[in-house]
Parts: C-alpha cells; sequence; structure tokens
C-alpha cells in the first residue's frame, strides 16, 4: 500500500516539474522577442 502510494506520487511529481520546466522554457522562448522589441523600441 505504502509502496504503491509512492510509485504513483513519484511520475506525478516528475510530471509536474517537467510540464513547469518546459512551460517556463516557452514562456523565455516567447517573451525573449518581445522583451527585445520594447527594450530597443524605448528611446535611450
Amino acid at each position: 500500500m505504502f509502496l504503491n502510494i509512492d510509485h504513483v506520487r513519484l511520475p506525478s511529481f516528475f510530471n509536474l516539474t517537467l510540464f513547469c520546466c518546459t512551460f517556463l522554457l516557452c514562456s523565455c522562448i516567447s517573451f525573449y522577442p518581445l522583451y527585445t522589441a520594447i527594450t530597443y523600441s524605448l528611446p535611450s
């Protein structure tokens, strides 16, 4: 019973971590060109 709970909890935690890392990576890739465009468009 205890091993079964750990076996279920570990992959879900791994999937959550993988999802968060992928989401952050996609956010950085999406916002980096937007950030650079805003930075270059602002007057120095």
